[in-house]
């Protein structure tokens, strides 16, 4: 069970990059880390003060614009996955080639660990098809959740993806 909801994660993170497009805007490291902090506390109500328009749905799942952005970000969306009973942050950063994909990964990494210091750290050996690498950040209670991903569309390339989720969403 644990190994379909962390392929339900990822493959929010997969699908949020499939769709999103955007203009990357610069700013300070504190907006930042002040960004990751409004989603980390957005979790706890279900992403319902970052929930915009709504973008997409179908029977299982909806996607809305998200009410905050993630500097530089092409992108960002909550999505809700009504099957698995689990709702999602997240942001798409477009990167022209693997090189550029492990640079912003690598960035993100630093954001998310300088936004939440005391958090884990799990780097992922096993992941589904598409992703290249994969780390998860969680809080000592292991109640919140983000998972920092490079992703490989065949048709539209390399993405970084950072997810916001409960990490109850993992556990079965």
């Amino acid at each position: 069970m644990k190994s379909l909801l962390l392929a339900v994660l990822l493959s929010a993170a997969a699908g949020i990059a499939a769709w999103v497009h955007g203009s990357p805007q610069l700013q300070h490291r504190d907006d930042t880390s002040a960004a990751i902090t409004r989603y980390v506390s957005a979790e706890d109500n279900d992403f319902a003060d970052l929930k915009g328009k709504l973008q997409r749905s179908n029977s299982s799942s909806a996607y809305f614009a998200s009410l905050q952005a993630l500097p530089g970000s092409n992108a960002c969306v909550i999505y809700v996955n009504d099957d698995a009973g689990a709702h999602f942050g997240g942001c798409t950063f477009d990167a022209a080639n693997l090189n550029d994909a492990g640079a912003l990964y690598r960035r993100w990494l630093e954001n998310v660990k300088s936004a939440v210091p005391q958090w884990r750290r799990i780097d992922l050996t096993r992941m589904p098809p598409g992703d290249v690498a994969a780390t998860i950040f969680t809080d000592a209670s292991q109640v919140h959740m983000i998972v920092v991903d490079i992703f490989n569309d065949p048709q539209l390339g390399y993405r970084v993806d950072t997810t916001f989720s409960k990490a109850s969403v993992l556990r079965s």
